[in-house]
């Protein structure tokens, strides 16, 4: 008898007693619900989505490297502050957790500023004065003072490093990375592209026929999707596809897909090489849509025959 992995793994966690682990067991089937990823596969509205999370997976390493920046400065800053506002008094925002007095301390309230949330209440804090603090505190240059320029000087530097710089990179990075998954994406010829086309045709052109009159070719690529579609006034722009043209003045569907393919690569600076890969693919295509692939004698191109002076005919 099979039994299913997530089956096992159920009646293992089950079998596990609470007290022998430091996690609750029950904590790991929540991890469950991460398989809600497989839809964003399936989902043509979750393209975007999909999107994004490329280009998270892209931007890791740099997100690594700005992350450990962002460490090394809140080291500093924390070394520095617990040298010059460890000893201040507990007063205001500053209290048992927030505060310079350990490391530990330190790097939490630093962390938290590095949001730029709060920290002109904590400078406050800091610039406490006498009467309202002891100078003679212990000993201590200062006692249990602050010091106004000094947290000033701290804070405000602190937050443009961090916030306004170190923290921005991050958005930037992803930002642009965001834009390299988009503009990938446009050039990528899918799957889905092709069976837009292959739907568009057989709207076109019905019953499975496999060319279209020179006349309706125009029409036809100004009511394509991307990336094959081509606007009108298109006259032109086909007269540079040179697309093949049949005898009859008809095109073949699969003879424009071509075109269109070549015209897409030719643009983005691709190889031969990647044309006839994806002219496999196209091949294995169509003959699932429309079935064997019907061939007449050709007539010449849509480049010659726009150029011997009936360019009209298309339109």
């Amino acid at each position: 008898m099979k039994v299913s992995s997530p089956y096992f793994t159920g009646v293992v966690l089950d079998e596990i007693s609470v007290k022998d682990t430091v996690v609750n067991p029950s904590l790991l089937r929540v991890m469950r619900i991460f398989r809600i990823a497989r839809l964003l596969r399936v989902l043509e509205f979750a393209k975007g989505i999909r999107q994004l999370l490329v280009a998270l997976m892209i931007s890791l390493p740099a997100l690594f490297n700005i992350g450990t920046l962002l460490f090394l400065v809140i080291f500093i800053y924390a070394i520095i502050g617990m040298s010059a506002f460890g000893r201040v008094k507990k007063q205001g925002n500053l209290d048992n957790i927030v505060n310079f007095e350990t490391f530990g301390s330190s790097m939490m309230l630093l962390f938290r500023l590095s949001t730029g949330s709060g920290w002109n209440d904590v400078m406050s804090s800091l610039s406490l004065q006498p009467p309202d603090c002891d100078p003679n505190y212990e000993g201590f240059p200062k006692g249990n003072c602050g010091s106004p320029l000094g947290a000033a000087s701290y804070l405000i530097s602190y937050i443009v490093i961090v916030f306004m710089i170190i923290v921005n990179m991050y958005i930037a990075v992803i930002l642009e990375n965001v834009n390299r998954a988009h503009e990938n994406d446009d050039f990528a010829i899918t799957k889905e592209d092709f069976d837009r086309y292959y739907l568009k045709w057989a709207a076109f052109v019905p019953n499975g026929k496999q060319f279209i009159p020179l006349s309706q070719l125009s029409d036809f690529v100004d009511a394509l999707d991307k990336p094959f579609r081509h606007p009108k006034p298109n006259d032109e722009r086909l007269r540079q596809l040179d697309i093949t043209i049949r005898a009859g003045e008809l095109i073949h569907c699969f003879d424009l897909l071509k075109a269109l393919v070549r015209c897409i690569l030719e643009e983005h600076g691709e190889s031969p090489d990647v044309f006839q890969d994806i002219t496999v693919r196209m091949e294995a295509q169509f003959t699932k849509s429309l079935g064997r692939k019907h061939s007449i004698a050709v007539l010449g191109s849509t480049q010659t025959k726009f150029q011997c002076g009936e360019q009209t005919e298309v339109v």
